[in-house]
């Protein structure tokens, strides 16, 4: 968890907040960020996504209610059903993980 965003007096973003803690971990560290299904289903809307994907690998979790579409093209190359896989390289990598 990271409240920096809450901190911020002006206008806070995600992907700022990314590259803030990249520059604090590194170039090579492994950085997942969580998210929930309903909050992903809008993610192509966000400030700067695509920034957001090459700061950090997105984790998505199960909603109850929400169903996991099926993946645009550019989820296709990112996607991985092995959560090893997200700490083989820093970023850009897609999990939805079910939370039960």
């Amino acid at each position: 968890m990271d409240d920096r965003e809450y901190q911020r007096e002006c206008a806070s973003y995600t992907v700022d907040t990314l590259r803030e803690i990249r520059q604090e971990i590194g170039v090579e560290e492994s950085l997942c960020m969580i998210i929930g299904l309903d909050a992903f289903q809008s993610f192509t809307q966000w400030h700067d996504w695509e920034g957001i994907l090459t700061l950090a690998h997105l984790v998505v979790s199960s909603r109850p209610g929400y169903q996991k579409q099926l993946p645009d093209d550019w989820m296709k190359n990112s996607l991985t059903e092995n959560k090893e896989d997200l700490s083989k390289k820093p970023a850009g990598m897609l999990f939805f993980a079910n939370v039960s």
